[in-house]
């Protein structure tokens, strides 16, 4: 009988390992389903005007980088010559718009969020309020994009209590690759610049 009943606790045991690996595994598999449908989506063609439209800008890879934060001097919210050059520096060729192949032209998510960034900053150093509903918009943007990015990286410590002078590192976290995207920004407007010269739309002394 003890052998039995040892027997019988082994199989239970082996059985319960079994189980718990299976759901794993199970999770897992729905997660990578989840992940490819995600993308399959991101993927599929929108509907504009008759004409399947990418959802997204189709880029020439898709690698990760890994980016650590710290504080910086720069884009300053003082409203002064050097923070505007900044900011316009890390604007791309076309102001953030691309062409599709019939030309139509598309706006970034990437670059309308850094436009809300650089709007907000100058906002906040303005005592005119007329322009509260943009500022609205871009808070808006702003909060729909950190939910749809959703980053889980773990951030130590109380940002508040960090001397910003001496701790200016923080943590690593994985992004896409934005300067794939500038250059796909630059070879987009290239495009569209050609174009407008072969068109006569403009008038160049030099072709690029």
């Amino acid at each position: 009988m003890l052998v039995s009943a040892q027997c019988t606790a082994l199989i239970l045991s082996t059985l319960s390992i079994a189980s718990l690996i299976w759901l794993y595994q199970m999770i897992a598999f729905v997660q990578v389903l989840k992940l490819q449908h995600d993308i399959s989506l991101q993927n599929r063609p929108q509907r504009i005007h008759g004409s399947d439209i990418s959802q997204k800008l189709q880029l020439a890879t898709e690698n990760m980088i890994r980016m650590g934060i710290e504080e910086s001097i720069h884009f300053a919210l003082d409203n002064s010559s050097r923070a505007d050059q900044e900011w316009s520096k890390s604007e791309p060729y076309g102001k953030g718009v691309v062409r599709d192949q019939e030309n139509r032209p598309f706006l970034v998510s990437m670059f309308h969020e850094l436009h809300c960034l650089h709007y907000l900053g100058a906002e906040l150093g303005s005592k005119n309020k007329d322009h509260w509903p943009h500022t609205q918009h871009c808070l808006n943007m702003l909060r729909q994009w950190i939910l749809c990015e959703a980053d889980v990286t773990l951030e130590a410590g109380d940002f508040a209590d960090k001397d910003f002078s001496s701790d200016r590192q923080g943590e690593t976290h994985m992004c896409r690759n934005w300067e794939v995207v500038y250059q796909e920004m630059k070879n987009n407007w290239v495009g569209w610049y050609r174009y407008q010269v072969e068109q006569g739309i403009i008038q160049v002394d030099e072709r690029i």
